[in-house]
């Protein structure tokens, strides 16, 4: 059974600020959508629906070109919003929105979301904030993938995951599975996949994580995770 429009909205991270009376009338004009995994919620390049924020699974919003090549922007998670800027622009989807895994999302559709811009300013202040903390992370990506080497980018990650999941401390007692599989989320950090394997190894035997069972991974080391997602070791690229 499909969750109430409302109650996504009041537990996503930037509409849930809304008042309570804002929020009941944008939950009016929202569907909530199943999406299995795989299915395109839009095209690079088609005019943009709607704004989507993620209740359940995983949305993957990546950038092809002419060659074919593809490249996955951010991985879109539970409680997050995208495609704000889009509807606001207007302008085309610059990115194509796919289902990572089987999801849950709702959408406000354009239309009449512009609507209840011109009337709202609450509202209006939750899209700004969305756009912001959209363009936040792809600017926190960009750093990544052009100023560390595979061995940050990949700790930077792990950190972002684990903070998400509450995981508070880089905890050695608990075990976690990567959100996305391997070949995706080297794309993410601009990676091949066997550089990213080779990395992930390296983790595994310089003692910073464990591999407890096929998919799941412990940290053992936290401080030297930690470390090296914020750059603040010095050492030798290997990679």
């Amino acid at each position: 059974m499909l969750p109430a429009a409302h109650d996504v909205l009041l537990h996503s991270r930037v509409y849930g600020e809304l008042a309570p009376a804002v929020a009941r009338r944008l939950a009016e004009i929202c569907r909530v959508l199943a999406v299995p995994k795989a299915k395109l919620l839009f095209r690079q390049g088609e005019v943009c629906p709607g704004v989507f924020v993620v209740h359940a699974g995983l949305i993957t919003l990546s950038q092809g070109s002419p060659t074919g090549k593809s490249h996955v922007l951010r991985f879109v998670e539970p409680r997050q919003s995208f495609a704000e800027a889009a509807v606001l622009g207007p302008f085309n989807c610059p990115v194509q929105a796919e289902a990572g895994e089987d999801s849950v999302v709702l959408m406000i559709p354009a239309p009449a979301l512009l609507q209840r811009l011109e009337a709202d300013h609450a509202l209006c202040l939750a899209m700004l904030r969305g756009i912001a903390l959209n363009n936040q992370s792809v600017v926190r990506h960009t750093h990544d993938i052009t100023l560390r080497d595979a061995l940050g980018r990949l700790a930077s990650y792990l950190c972002e995951q684990l903070d998400a999941m509450g995981i508070r401390g880089l905890d050695p007692n608990q075990s976690f599975q990567l959100a996305v599989q391997k070949q995706d989320l080297a794309r993410h950090l601009n990676l091949t996949a066997e550089t990213l394997s080779r990395v992930l190894r390296r983790l595994l035997d310089e003692g910073i994580l464990e591999q407890t069972q096929a998919d799941e991974l412990r940290v053992i080391n936290g401080p030297a995770l930690a470390a090296l997602a914020s750059g603040r070791v010095q050492r030798a690229s290997r990679t």
